[in-house]
């Protein structure tokens, strides 16, 4: 809050790392990791809830169980919506098994930020050293052309998405 003070910064959102969204690891070890995470958050807006709010983790490889979690995150004082990598496990977000998570989380109007994950880029910007300033708004920008090639954003009407890196 200092560091906050010092910078002006009246108010911060809270948000995962991306390396922790582990969309590749069990559904059962993902939900752990966020549910640690999501009580981290609640406790720090709960402590200072005129400074931070705060954006969950879910564990979207289960979408029905991604869809229980962001439930639990909206109920909580301070939580605007999720985080979520632009791809899961290899799979686009414009497929149809995330359809009812994207459907609660518009009826909830929850904020969906989604952000390229590390491991996801890694092999890709390694190679040919275009690093980060490149990769992050790339991986972006083929999420979001993906989402409207496929038709989701349709099917999907009124959820509210915020892109990283760009978007």
């Amino acid at each position: 809050i200092a560091d906050m003070d010092r910078d002006g910064v009246a108010m911060q959102v809270l948000s995962p790392i991306p390396v922790t969204f582990c969309y590749s690891a069990s559904s059962a070890g993902t939900t752990e990791l966020a549910s640690a995470q999501n009580a981290f958050f609640a406790r720090i807006v709960r402590q200072h809830p005129t400074r931070f709010a705060a954006l969950g983790a879910v564990a979207l490889q289960d979408p029905d169980l991604a869809v229980d979690q962001l439930r639990e995150c909206m109920s909580q004082p301070g939580f605007l919506g999720v985080e979520i990598g632009t791809q899961v496990a290899g799979c686009e977000l414009g497929d149809e098994r995330f359809d009812r998570f994207f459907a609660v989380a518009a009826e909830l109007n929850a904020l969906v930020l989604m952000h390229p994950s590390d491991q996801d880029l890694l092999p890709r910007i390694t190679h040919g050293g275009i690093g980060f300033g490149a990769g992050m708004p790339t991986e972006t920008g083929m999420a979001a052309a993906l989402l409207i090639a496929s038709g989701a954003l349709l099917r999907r009407p009124g959820v509210r998405l915020c892109l990283a890196h760009g978007g």
